[in-house]
């Protein structure tokens, strides 16, 4: 599980993810506990998109690997206009597993030279939903007075950081069968179209936790 706060207009897109993996939940388990650092947003330039993935970490790695070798595209739209029952079989095929969770998919589209966003549900019945982003804010998981962490910042980058924080904060106040796990740093992914109508993409890590070295630790003793 993570952290994913996404900020969409048809000009700019920014993504906000962490960057912690934990084990998964055992009988007896008081906490949850760490396993790695890595990378919940995922970069295609060929489609001109990216796309981060909640829920298995697996699922994202999945998505990856069917989109970077098993189809030719330009864009978003072409990403969306893959029948699904084609991801359904490579799952089906390649991995034992039942693989479950949200792919936040943004990127540009050429056709309508905007910025789109689109969110594929797949449930563990096997149930696979696509649904539009809408423009505006995507808060996972929720947290009380969004529009707070905004007001009194300097810019857009140090309300996320704080948006964050808290996150990480009402995670750890949750039952731990409700906790997702928060944690490592924070990548912030931008996309942006230019002036000659090209998606720029840059990603880059805007903060660390104050537990990042501690955690780190942690995994290694495991």
């Amino acid at each position: 599980m993570t952290a994913i706060n996404i900020f969409l207009t048809k000009k700019n897109a920014i993504v906000y993810s962490d960057t912690l993996a934990t084990n998964p939940l055992k009988k007896g388990d008081k906490k949850l506990k760490p396993k790695l650092y890595t990378n919940k947003v995922f970069v295609l330039p060929q489609f001109k998109s990216v796309f981060a993935v909640t829920g298995s970490l697996q699922l994202g790695l999945a998505y990856f690997k069917f989109l970077s070798e098993s189809f030719i595209g330009m864009d978003v739209d072409s990403i969306k206009n893959i029948e699904l029952k084609y991801f359904k079989t490579f799952l089906k095929e390649n991995y034992n597993l039942k693989l479950f969770g949200k792919i936040y998919l943004i990127g540009f589209s050429v056709k309508e030279k905007i910025i789109k966003g689109f969110k594929l549900e797949i449930n563990i019945d096997g149930i696979f939903v696509w649904n539009e982003i809408q423009e505006g804010l995507l808060i996972k998981p929720e947290v009380e007075n969004i529009e707070t962490f905004f007001l009194t910042q300097e810019n857009i980058d140090n309300g996320f950081v704080q948006l964050m924080i808290s996150q990480k904060e009402e995670d750890h106040q949750k039952r731990i069968e409700d906790q997702v796990g928060i944690g490592g740093e924070i990548l912030k992914t931008n996309l942006i179209i230019s002036d000659i109508n090209q998606l720029l993409i840059e990603s880059k890590m805007i903060y660390k936790f104050d537990d990042y070295e501690n955690l780190g630790e942690e995994m290694l003793n495991i």
